[in-house]
């Protein structure tokens, strides 16, 4: 037996771009899983292995890393406590 709809959905045509997930739910990375990146790096993986490690997609990896680049390497604890003020500001 094929169950219906709910009451008050009705099929409408998505806003998103063709092939976009809607599905997806976003965490935030965690203090634990930067200083996981950064032991990564320190042993030179790829962002694509840094990110098979924590489960999470490489262009995360690549979007943690761009604003958060210190003199000369990844620092993750500045990173989560530039997270933490963002945070607070939303």
């Amino acid at each position: 037996m094929v169950q219906d709809k709910p009451p008050g959905l009705t099929s409408q045509r998505s806003t998103y771009p063709e092939g976009h997930r809607d599905d997806v739910k976003y965490t935030q990375l965690t203090q634990e899983q930067r200083y996981q990146i950064y032991a990564y790096l320190k042993m030179e993986h790829s962002q694509t292995e840094i990110a098979a490690a924590p489960g999470t997609h490489r262009s995360t990896i690549s979007r943690e890393l761009q604003p958060n680049q210190g003199k000369y390497a990844y620092r993750p604890k500045q990173a989560h406590q530039f997270f933490r003020q963002r945070r607070k500001k939303v």
